[in-house]
């Protein structure tokens, strides 16, 4: 084979496996240490500090059993077979709580010298999983630095670099959308390192690879085999599911109730048998004596606020005990609404009451946001049910996969779906005070008038929350008139609160945050992540000096236009793992035309590059995408694609044709994943200015990048 073509397939073998790794990690790490389903971009910087201190120290033999050993550590310490008490990974979720100002579900927080002695112990234990994922990805990063350097032509190198990211990108999604599970993410890397071996002609590690990756496989496995009888585990696009058997035992015979299905390891939603015959046979089950009292359970009451149930619209339908509540309660027709593609074949295939088999339910794969632009019926009712989430929308984003649907404009989208007399039940575990003061408000707001509010206790018919209604006056008071005893269960707390929340917008979708500010827990966790890249910089950069920081300032300001793009588009069309995938696709396909219209085009300067990657960031700044909600597909894709991808068109120039011109392209190509790093860090301002002001911000990192260009480039204009 020619050295030429070796070299090119190496490079292209590289960059799949790279970016394969770093999507199973980010995805991995994420289901099962809860503390990143909440921070996926943190992962998303460890790996980029990671493969950016590679690529800085590039070898001419570089030795991938260190990466296979460290993966197999990491494996054994997630699944660990022996009890490591309060050194147990998982527990670093729970130390992490303590900071208390940032809400991560199912945690409760411990009191004085306990409390600190926790948050120390969790940040040091981050701080050692951030250390091992940071190594774990050194001996890749070197490999695509070595392989850099030898390359004749360094924008046919970068091309070839990205269309390998591309490939990983597309094999991952593809797994995800077959629900693959963690054993053949990790048996399809461990033979894509195989194949690394061959171009390295390294053959005789081999065995000693195979070691590693025996054990690391054989730690998976382990850890499927220790469910409980019956358990299900199953991997959605968004997240691990695991579905276990809910059964009540008197003496020698159990009951089977349901399920229970539990998303990242915590309890999520049941898909229980509420059926008024199945209930009213299993008084020692459910507790209750008058049958009537099942009006006022969880799934029951939203029916109570309803004059008409000829249309029923449900957000966050689950498994289908909202639907089968709508039915139960005599609805014609339900048009239920779930996001994640699994969730709805549990509910399908395992619901006792089979709510999706009926031919009055619509069953609607989509985003809740997305599903409220292009409706055009109107609804009597519309449930919002128990939705919450566990995990990100996005590995680019920090934005929760349910924040844009808990905003002051969503809430007034779902408004205008309702008929003149309708109305809408919300229903939320409402955890901290101020995530039930701020839905309060927004209702108000949004209604002209106060909602009624109702606490509902947690058993077994249903695991309860606070309910926020509100819509057509008349109708709320007849209910009340018709039910007394809903008087019972009346919260009067939100109302009688004096100090004003911080509403939601699609500015600042941030309903678990008390306010606007970043969360101390960002700060602890950057520090460790600053603190290690101080240090391994001067190491493999030979300190600041060995930074380039046209490159660094480009990397940092071209990772928050991506976070621009994903948040915005979500917005425009759902935060659904397929929405995302086509946003990341098609960033790379820009870069791709970048690096073609480079090699086609004789540039002089940059300058006019930057003025139009300066205005089409303006445009995007000062335009109201949302006014393209309720367009057509076609013209809404069309319009919004155009200006979003303008921005991300006039950076891959610049990039592509300073790359073009250096010598050193390990080093530039490494400041420049560096810079990265520190534009993921920066997504964190968008807590305290919200998401819009980010392009500000990129701004200003694109006029540092060509402030430096000149300095180190030598080119004045």
């Amino acid at each position: 084979m020619n050295a030429d073509v070796k070299n090119d397939l190496h490079l292209f073998w590289v960059s799949v496996v790279l970016l394969f790794l770093e999507l199973l990690i980010i995805r991995w790490l994420s289901a099962e240490l809860r503390i990143f389903a909440y921070f996926n971009n943190l992962v998303l910087i460890i790996c980029f500090l990671g493969i950016g201190l590679g690529c800085a120290s590039p070898k001419k033999t570089v030795s991938f059993l260190p990466s296979l050993a460290i993966l197999s550590l990491l494996v054994f310490f997630v699944y660990c077979p022996i009890n490591l008490g309060i050194f147990s990974v998982e527990k670093i979720t729970a130390y992490l709580s303590n900071l208390k100002d940032f809400v991560i579900w199912y945690q409760t927080i411990s009191h004085g010298t306990k409390r600190v002695w926790e948050i120390l112990l969790g940040a040091m234990m981050l701080g050692l999983l951030t250390l091992g994922v940071v190594y774990l990805f050194i001996p890749f990063g070197q490999s695509l630095g070595q392989l850099l350097n030898s390359a004749a032509r360094p924008l046919r190198a970068y091309t070839i670099n990205i269309l390998g990211s591309i490939a990983g990108i597309l094999l991952f999604t593809a797994l995800s959308f077959i629900s693959s599970p963690p054993l053949v993410w990790f048996g399809i890397l461990f033979v894509s390192v195989l194949v690394l071996f061959v171009f390295e002609e390294k053959r005789r590690l081999f065995l000693p690879s195979l070691a590693f990756m025996g054990v690391t496989v054989a730690l998976i496995w382990w850890d499927g085999t220790g469910r409980e009888p019956g358990t299900e585990e199953l991997w959605s696009p968004y997240q691990k599911l695991e579905v276990v058997p809910l059964e009540v035992r008197g003496g020698d015979i159990a009951t089977r109730l349901g399920y229970v299905i539990n998303v990242n390891n915590v309890p999520y939603q049941q898909a229980v048998n509420l059926s008024y015959d199945f209930v009213s046979s299993n008084p020692q089950i459910y507790g209750f004596k008058d049958p009537n009292v099942l009006k006022f359970d969880h799934y029951n009451l939203p029916y109570l606020f309803a004059n008409n149930l000829e249309d029923v619209l449900i957000v966050g339908a689950g498994a289908g005990n909202d639907a089968a509540g709508a039915l139960r309660n005599g609805a014609q027709s339900v048009d239920a609404v779930e996001i994640d593609p699994l969730i709805i074949k549990i509910g399908r295939k395992l619901h006792p009451e089979r709510p999706y088999d009926s031919e009055r339910v619509n069953l609607i794969n989509d985003d809740a946001r997305s599903f409220f632009h292009r409706a055009r019926k109107r609804y009597d009712l519309v449930v919002f049910g128990l939705l919450d989430s566990h995990t990100l929308s996005s590995n680019l984003s920090n934005v929760r996969l349910d924040n844009f649907v808990y905003t002051l404009q969503s809430i007034q989208e779902a408004k205008s779906l309702l008929k003149p007399s309708g109305v809408i039940v919300l229903i939320f575990d409402v955890r901290d005070k101020f995530i039930g003061q701020s839905l309060f408000e927004i209702m108000s707001q949004i209604f002209g008038r106060q909602p009624m509010c109702f606490n509902l206790a947690d058993s077994i018919r249903g695991w309860g929350g606070s309910v926020f209604v509100g819509g057509d006056a008349a109708t709320i008071s007849g209910t009340m008139t018709r039910y007394p005893f809903l008087n019972t269960l009346v919260d009067d707390s939100f109302a009688a609160a004096t100090t004003p929340a911080q509403i939601p917008t699609d500015d600042w979708p941030y309903l678990y945050l008390g306010g606007k500010f970043i969360p101390s827990l960002y700060y602890i966790v950057f520090a460790l992540v600053m603190a290690i890249t101080v240090a391994m910089v001067r190491r493999n950069f030979g300190g600041l000096k060995g930074v380039d920081w046209h490159f660094f300032f480009l990397g940092a300001g071209f990772l928050l236009i991506e976070v621009q793009n994903v948040s915005k588009l979500a917005l425009l069309f759902g935060s659904t793992w397929l929405v995302n995938s086509i946003v990341i696709f098609a960033i790379l396909v820009m870069i791709l035309l970048a690096n073609y219209y480079v090699a086609a085009v004789n540039i002089k300067s940059r300058l006019p590059y930057y003025a139009g990657l300066a205005a089409s960031l303006t445009v995007i700044y000062v335009f109201p995408l949302e006014l393209l909600a309720r367009f057509q597909l076609l013209p809404k894709a069309l319009i919004s694609g155009s200006l979003l991808s303008l921005p991300i068109f006039f950076a891959g120039i610049i990039f592509a044709h300073s790359f073009s011109r250096s010598k050193e392209l390990n080093k530039v190509f490494a400041s420049n994943l560096i810079g990265a790093m520190l534009g993921g860090a920066l997504q964190c301002m968008s807590f305290a200015v919200g998401l819009n002001a980010l392009i500000l911000v990129a701004l200003l990192l694109y006029v540092l990048s060509y402030m430096s260009l000149g300095r180190l480039l030598g080119e004045g204009g």
